[in-house]
């Protein structure tokens, strides 16, 4: 697809896969007469619990997303009388598979603004159990043992880990580097980190079999030999990690779910085209 192809046919490139009951995204992408691609930046290995963690010494449950949920209730229960409390509605959503729903459903903006959100719900005594994947920061934890003052109990428990995949759709990173592509689809830092590193390796490679011209004569060299991609984040927290690259996203979903981030494109690409 060349670049005039791209202006008439706009290109979404996706990096992370949904669930088995349905797309939405790929719907809204394509009715909107737009072509997707997908390149999974993110491989998710689920976790058994710690053996030393008992669930039943806690009266919540707190998930900051979608994966730690699915992780969880795989092998778990909600007990009697155990609440639970979820970072926003798109993690919310996840606990209907397994017939549960939450006591609390935060923003979904970052897991600071959650657990600032949650604290007016805690009470002294309570004791948490805060179940979240190997990269998840360490802020809900944090902010509840600071504000609380040993009031209440917090445990962290990994119940997934986050990995490139072994296989990367090689054919998109190259699109993102020839300029092939309208805008790149990322819900989660990871998949910034992991596209950001395929596409720095593969700028080398381009400037190796060009015999070492300036990155400033490559289609993709720009800064410290690569570009920021044309991004559109699922959220702030997303937003962060491209803006760690020295880039800003075109676009950030106000709402974090998959079905606001495919309206967001489609309304940008909409008023672009204009």
């Amino acid at each position: 697809m060349n670049k005039e192809d791209r202006h008439r046919v706009p290109v979404v490139i996706r990096t992370f896969k949904t669930g088995p009951d349905g797309d939405e995204f790929a719907d809204i992408i394509q009715q909107g007469g737009m072509a997707l691609v997908e390149a999974p930046m993110t491989e998710i290995h689920f976790r058994n619990p710690e053996p030393n963690v008992n669930p039943k010494e806690y009266n919540w449950l707190i998930f900051t997303s979608r994966n730690g949920v699915k992780s969880w209730f795989a092998t778990q229960q909600q007990l009697s009388g155990q609440k639970i409390a979820v970072i926003g509605p798109l993690t919310g959503a996840a606990l209907a598979d397994f017939g549960v729903s939450a006591n609390f459903t935060g923003s979904g903006k970052t897991g600071r603004i959650f657990a600032m959100e949650l604290l007016p719900q805690l009470n002294a005594g309570d004791r948490l159990l805060l179940a979240v994947g190997d990269l998840a920061s360490r802020d809900v934890e944090d902010v509840i043992t600071k504000a609380c003052e040993g009031q209440v109990t917090i445990k962290r428990v990994e119940v997934y880990s986050t990995s490139k995949p072994a296989s990367i759709n090689r054919d998109a990173v190259r699109q993102i580097i020839d300029d092939n592509y309208t805008l790149v689809a990322v819900a989660s830092p990871s998949a910034v980190h992991n596209l950001m590193d395929e596409l720095s390796s593969e700028a080398k490679v381009t400037r190796s079999a060009t015999d070492l011209l300036p990155s400033s004569q490559l289609s993709y060299g720009t800064g410290k030999g690569f570009g920021v991609p044309r991004f559109a984040t699922i959220g702030k927290v997303t937003s962060a990690a491209v803006c760690s690259y020295g880039g800003e996203p075109v676009i950030e979903s106000a709402v974090q779910s998959f079905k606001a981030l495919a309206e967001s494109i489609v309304d940008y690409i909409k008023g672009t085209s204009k």
